[in-house]
Parts: structure tokens; C-alpha cells; sequence
């Protein structure tokens, strides 16, 4: 979990303290099972070190913290009375989403209507923040993403062809319409996009289309349990020209699916792990993948 997440739900929880009995509680939502649940499970465990870590200092007001958590399965139907009985039930005094754009969505307004502090750790939609002044995020917008991404790509390969292979959901596009804002700019030329379902798993037809294209580069957005398949099926096809892959592609579980051909596969995102600062991340990621394994 990113530090600015952790810092926004700590102030919450600093401001919202009184109303808490022994202990400082807060909700947070992800997908635990399912085809997302490598992302929940692993944003959850960066909750919890974070919770760990603050309780072994004395916690908050002289009160630990303590994280309430549910299984969204990464669907909007299920994060709204979670959410419900996150506030109803369980008095929790911040939120947090570790799930992806639709869900946070969908919860931000329950608590936002709550007047309760809620906390998108990593859906990029700019809707999720429009919902009110009590939704804050901890990751940059997907337009800005997209718009990252086409200055990689110019810089890297410079003014060249692009294809691409778009998730069709709240993550894909707005990461797509950053790129294909800001990709004429930069000299680069968008050949064709090609767009699919979040259950999708079988691209032979866009794998043909892309090959008939002959692109000079492929930008594929989609989250690591497609786009895995994605870029496994590309390589299968012939297709030997650079893949950069959205934030999502940041994943071992990707690198399992696809095996050897996720090697050279370019990943643009927030996080860089050779970062010196802030002075606990390098700590985080040491503590993280002991428990993640």
C-alpha cells in the first residue's frame, strides 16, 4: 500500500478516534477470491503491515488499530453492503478499497453519504473521487498512466506505430484515453485499438488483426489474469515487437501465467522498488515479500 494511502486513513482515523470504544477500527474491502484476488490479497497485506507496524509503536491516540476486513470478489454488488455493514455493523471510522475501480466506485458512495473517510488504494477512475469530499486515493489517475505510457514509448522507440489492446471497464478506458491524448503529441501513431471483456481469455482473433497491423510497438491495458494470456498468445502468434503493459501488468502472478513470454515485456507504473525514500519502503518491501512469500 502506498504511504499517502496509509497517511490519509491514519489522519481519519486521528480525527474520528472518539468515536471508537477500545480500539481504532477501519474497514477496508478487496478481492479475496477470484480472478483479482492476488491484487486484494496482497494490498491487504500491505494494510496489515502498515496496521502492524503503527500498533507496535502504540497505535493512535493510545489506541491500536484494527482492520476489519471483506471479500468484494472484485464486484460492485458485493462492495456496497459491505460498505453498509462496514458502517452499520461494524462503527468502523475510515475505509479503505484494495479492489479495482468498479467496486471502490460503488462503495465510495455509501460512504461518502456516511460522511466517513474512504480511501481508494489503486483504482484509477476519476469518477471514484468525484463522489464527494470524504473519497481520497493513494494512486495517480488513469489518464495520467496513459499519458505516462506514450512518453515512454516515444522516448523509447520514438515516433513510431501503435496498436492497442484495451480492457473495456473503468481501468482500461480511462488509462486508454489518457494514451490516446496525449500519443499524437509525441509523434506516435495509433494504428488500431483493439478492445475485450474482463472475462476474456482466448484472443486469437485480436492476435491476428494486431499481426495484420504490424505495429512498431503493443500497448496492452488489462489486469495481470488477462493480461497474461494476452501476452502469451501474442508471443504464440509471431508477434516478437516490444509489449509495454499498463500498472496492472506489475505482477508475478502475470510472469506465472504467461512464463517465458512475459521476458522483455515493459511494465509502466507507480511503483519503482529501487526507491531510497520515503526511509521505511525499503523495510516495507523487505517485510512484504517475507509474508507474501
Amino acid at each position: 500500500m502506498k504511504k499517502s494511502v496509509i497517511a490519509a486513513t491514519l489522519a481519519a482515523a486521528l480525527l474520528f478516534a472518539g468515536n471508537a470504544a477500545a480500539q481504532i477500527k477501519i474497514g477496508l474491502h478487496a478481492p479475496q477470491s477470484g480472478p483479482a484476488a492476488a491484487d486484494g490479497k496482497s494490498s491487504t497485506i500491505g494494510a496489515e503491515i502498515a496496521r502492524d507496524w503503527i500498533n507496535e509503536k502504540g497505535g493512535v491516540l493510545g489506541q491500536k488499530l484494527e482492520l476489519v476486513t471483506y471479500d468484494d470478489q472484485n464486484k460492485p454488488d458485493q462492495a456496497v453492503p459491505i460498505a453498509n455493514k462496514l458502517i452499520g455493523q461494524d462503527k468502523v471510522v475510515a475505509g479503505i478499497s484494495c479492489s479495482y475501480s468498479a467496486p471502490t466506485r460503488a462503495a465510495a458512495a455509501v460512504f461518502q453519504q456516511a460522511h466517513i473517510p474512504y480511501v481508494s488504494a489503486y483504482g484509477v477512475h476519476p469518477d471514484i473521487t468525484k463522489e464527494g469530499n470524504w473519497a481520497f486515493r493513494g494512486v495517480q489517475l488513469g489518464p495520467p498512466q496513459g499519458k505516462g505510457a506514450a512518453k515512454f514509448i516515444a522516448d523509447k522507440f520514438g515516433k513510431v506505430k501503435v496498436a492497442m489492446v484495451t480492457m473495456n471497464n473503468d481501468f482500461g478506458q480511462s488509462i486508454a484515453d489518457g494514451f490516446k491524448e496525449e500519443a499524437p503529441k509525441l509523434g506516435l501513431t495509433i494504428v488500431e485499438e483493439y478492445t475485450f471483456g474482463l472475462g476474456e481469455r482466448q484472443f486469437g482473433p485480436i492476435v491476428a488483426s494486431v499481426k495484420a497491423d504490424n505495429p512498431d510497438v503493443i500497448y496492452a491495458i488489462g489486469y495481470y489474469f488477462v493480461g497474461g494470456p494476452l501476452v502469451a498468445q501474442l508471443r504464440a502468434g509471431g508477434l516478437k515487437q516490444p509489449i509495454v503493459g499498463a500498472q496492472a501488468f506489475d505482477s508475478m502472478k502475470l510472469m506465472e501465467i504467461a512464463k517465458g513470454a512475459a521476458e522483455g515485456v515493459y511494465v509502466v507504473g507507480g511503483m519503482d522498488r529501487g526507491r531510497r525514500t520515503p526511509a521505511d519502503f525499503q523495510p516495507f518491501l523487505a517485510e512484504f515479500k517475507k509474508r507474501a512469500g
